[in-house]
């Protein structure tokens, strides 16, 4: 009779140490990696500016003030000014790019200004749609004796007030919603639906009554992701109008406001998802039965199959579907930070995975 044979105590814990090593090894090199890994910064900020804080010209004056960020920035919204102790503009009131660098924002000063203290600021919406705000203080000559005006008197907030910023999070959080439950739908309904259905063509009246049921759930589904996208997509151009202006919702939504939003990557990139819904709706009510259903059929004997071009829509409405996943990329951080060029497909990915995901398992 033969007796297996059982590992002794000793071996065993000897086979385990290695793995042990291994595990404090591995745990070593992301405690370096998150050690001396680079400062990560939120948002656009200063690096620089010209003239630099509290700067005295002896003689003359500067032709311009320059603000040099670390990332580009947005020249809307009065974007560059300057005034004197008055409270006075005394720039040109002309944003310039020096250089064409999108980095560098620059406004051109009046010739001739007296002796005193000025006060340049700036109102700023960073690519990914934060604004920022600051300034500085230079003088011609001598200080002035009143002292100038301060930064913050004359910028104002880098907001439109707590209230407007809550509503301005759950109008992004919805609109990945909208995105996830329209995009996870579809691909469910391509990947594993369709196919499904097509398994049971030849099978009784109560597949063709089930496909049925659920094709409505599933259309009230895609239609609700619909609306819901176009509603976030339309309130967050107008939230954006008033946290950039540091004015209410409602006095943003002044012609001319949204009309700057627009112009802003940020507005662009939310204009287009507007425009994407509206296809992607138009797509969905070109039919009565958007989803695909099992419809009677008789060919020497009653039966079910496929509803003709179900397959067919179905991946039409991938197209923009996939690409509501790319454009949060495009507004926010992946795309204005370096290397964009390996960020914006992760964050594709990343929102894609989401929606497949979360979206499916509703579906």
């Amino acid at each position: 009779m033969t007796v297996p044979s059982v590992p002794s105590p000793a071996r065993s814990a000897a086979s385990v140490r290695p793995l042990r090593r291994l595990a404090a090894l591995l745990g070593l090199v992301v405690v370096a990696i998150l050690a001396f890994a680079p400062a990560a910064f939120g948002h656009a900020y200063l690096t620089g500016s010209e003239p630099f804080r509290d700067e005295v010209f002896r003689t003359g004056q500067p032709d311009q003030v320059v603000f040099k960020f670390n990332e580009p920035v947005e020249a809307q919204f009065g974007a560059v000014r300057v005034f004197n102790v008055a409270a006075e503009r005394v720039d040109e009131m002309k944003i310039v790019r020096p250089e064409g660098n999108e980095k560098h924002l620059a406004v051109d000063l009046k010739p001739g200004l007296p002796k005193g203290s000025y006060t340049a600021t700036y109102r700023l919406v960073s690519y990914d749609g934060h604004v920022i705000t600051g300034g500085m203080l230079f003088h011609l000559g001598e200080r002035s004796a009143d002292g100038a005006l301060s930064v913050a008197s004359v910028v104002g907030g880098d907001g439109g007030g707590t209230a407007i910023d809550t509503a301005f999070a759950a109008v992004r959080a919805l609109d990945y919603a909208a995105i996830a439950l329209a995009l996870g739908a579809i691909v469910f309904l391509v990947l594993c639906w369709i196919p499904g259905l097509r398994s049971v063509a030849g099978g009784d009246h109560r597949w063709r009554e089930g496909s049925e049921a659920y094709g409505r759930r599933a259309g009230f589904l895609l239609l609700a992701a619909v609306n819901l996208g176009l509603a976030t997509s339309a309130l967050g151009i107008l939230i954006q109008g008033a946290i950039v202006s540091g004015q209410s919702f409602w006095a943003a939504l002044e012609s001319n406001v949204v009309r700057e939003v627009i112009d802003t990557r940020f507005g662009t990139v939310w204009g287009i998802k507007l425009l994407v819904w509206l296809s992607l709706g138009a797509v969905l009510l070109a039919t009565p039965r958007p989803v695909p259903v099992l419809r009677p059929v008789s060919l020497g004997a009653d039966g079910h199959m496929l509803s003709r071009l179900g397959g067919s829509r179905m991946a039409l409405l991938l197209v923009p579907a996939a690409a509501l996943t790319a454009l949060p990329a495009l507004s926010g951080h992946p795309s204005s930070t370096d290397p964009s060029t390996l960020l914006v497909p992760l964050d594709i990915a990343h929102v894609a995975a989401m929606s497949v995901w979360l979206g499916g398992l509703v579906a």
